[in-house]
């Protein structure tokens, strides 16, 4: 394992990426979808939306070096999106219906806090 002095990181444009990871062991196998989003340094939770229920998803922390490389610096284990059942009137009234009527799904995603 590797450990970064903070000058190292502080000019670094962080990004969560998103895996579909599906059936998949991910270390040895290329996921089905990846989905990259900017990381804000204030933020402390993000909401990640994901396109289909019932498949399991991986989220990355890190960074692309100066070629391009992507660098990870944590993973989260395999997290099994549930399928949401819910009624159109339900859907109305949460504001979780999209224009094309299918109902929007996020995984939530905050770090724990070192012990």
């Amino acid at each position: 394992m590797r450990f970064f002095r903070d000058d190292e990181l502080s000019d670094q444009d962080f990004k969560l990426r998103l895996y579909d990871a599906t059936n998949i062991d991910i270390i040895y196998q290329a996921p089905h979808d990846i989905q990259e989003y900017r990381c804000y340094e204030l933020a402390t939770e993000w909401y990640l939306p994901i396109s289909e229920t019932e498949r399991d998803y991986v989220v990355e922390l890190g960074y692309k070096n100066e070629n391009d490389y992507w660098i990870a610096l944590t993973r989260s284990t395999h997290t099994r999106s549930k399928s949401i059942t819910t009624s159109r009137a339900d859907t109305k009234s949460s504001n979780l219906e999209s224009k094309e009527g299918t109902v929007n799904s996020y995984i939530k995603v905050i770090p724990l806090n070192p012990k």
